[in-house]
């Protein structure tokens, strides 16, 4: 099957005669009730600040960051990947622009990097756990269960309701391969790639899939350490799948990320280099109203913003009142509101007094492409 793809943008239109007409319609209703999509001032869909796939049947729909004023989707793809691979510690080299770029669209890249990791776990061995059992046996093992056992077998006393611990493959560990394998099989498109997640999906044949919601339990140790790169592409796939719909001719899923979330991680461990502190506080007596800064380090406080600026009057009231009352409530003479960088931004900084104490407002643009402040001195 022939997959059709169409790449934009974000914040772009998407073009009706681009995509077939039950697509356009089915994004359309969906346009009503998600985030990651609305319509323009003409009534056409746009993508807001959601970046990555929406599959409809053989189509797909690639929505990559605006990182420049030049709408690049080769560079896109490439800040994108790397944004990723730093907030979910994938380490992947984003420098190989060739094998970024072998791959008809990002999911593919995705995959491979998934399968990659999963076959370097299975070459450095597959753990095992202790898992408890609840088992109706023909033979006495473990701890009788003797509530369940009378309830149980009443009638066949011959059997034994028990329960006990069995050395297993089927850890949660596993579990997370396994339902991200079993979860990618049904959305991927690319026949070579598939064969390599059936012969690893066999592998994990005793093992069992799992809400997603298990996920937020793993812990990792000098057991388990050398799973730790594939659980977190794992949560990247799994807790960013959407819009699954599975049954009839045209299947559909996205893979969405939110870029205000994305730029906010990515500009904590790689802008301030992970030296920060978190903190937060109510702007009222009564516990009403929560104030939380993005970041706070060496007394300023910085806020990311997701968004396009090209002269002071592109930032909003809102934004500036909120920085005033992290200021006073925090007690800092520096707030730094913090932007993506498109080329052509600098502002100068503002002041403000209020009861002797003047407060400064610093307007900082980030450069995701070399990973520095375009006008900062």
């Amino acid at each position: 099957m022939k997959i059709l793809k169409m790449q934009i943008i974000e914040h772009q239109e998407i073009e009706k005669n681009k995509i077939s007409k039950e697509f356009y319609e089915f994004l359309e209703e969906k346009a009503k009730t998600t985030k990651f999509l609305s319509f323009s001032k003409r009534g056409n869909l746009k993508a807001n600040q959601y970046v990555g796939i929406i599959a409809f049947g053989n189509e797909i729909i690639e929505i990559y960051p605006k990182v420049s004023n030049i709408d690049d989707t080769i560079e896109s793809k490439q800040v994108l990947m790397k944004m990723l691979s730093k907030v979910y510690d994938l380490n992947i080299d984003i420098e190989d622009k060739a094998n970024l770029n072998k791959h008809n669209y990002i999911l593919d890249f995705l995959i491979e990097i998934f399968i990659l990791l999963v076959e370097d776990i299975i070459k450095k061995g597959i753990i095992r756990d202790y898992v408890l059992i609840n088992a109706n046996e023909k033979f006495l093992k473990g701890r009788l269960d003797i509530s369940k056992h009378i309830q149980k077998n009443f009638i066949h006393q011959e059997r034994f309701y028990v329960e006990y611990d069995e050395y297993l493959i089927d850890c949660l560990e596993n579990q997370i391969i396994k339902t991200t394998l079993y979860k990618l099989l049904k959305i991927s498109k690319n026949k070579e790639l598939n064969k390599k997640l059936r012969q690893l999906f066999f592998i994990f044949d005793d093992v069992s899939v799992i809400d997603k919601s298990q996920i937020k339990k793993i812990s990792f140790n000098r057991l388990n350490k050398h799973y730790k790169k594939t659980i977190n592409l794992a949560k990247l796939i799994l807790n960013n799948l959407g819009l699954e719909v599975f049954n009839g001719e045209n299947e559909a899923f996205s893979i969405l990320f939110d870029m205000n979330k994305l730029f906010e991680e990515y500009f904590g461990k790689v802008g301030l280099n992970n030296e920060y502190k978190k903190s937060k506080k109510y702007l009222f007596k009564d516990n009403t109203k929560l104030l939380k800064p993005d970041f706070i380090k060496n007394s300023e406080i910085y806020d990311t913003k997701w968004k396009i600026i090209n002269s002071f009057d592109d930032i909003s009231e809102s934004d500036l009142y909120q920085m005033l009352s992290y200021a006073l409530k925090f007690n800092t003479k520096k707030v730094n509101l913090v932007y993506p960088f498109y080329e052509i931004n600098s502002l100068p900084s503002k002041y403000v007094k209020i009861c002797d104490k003047e407060i400064e407002f610093n307007f900082l643009f980030y450069d995701l492409k070399k990973d520095w402040f375009a006008n900062r001195t």
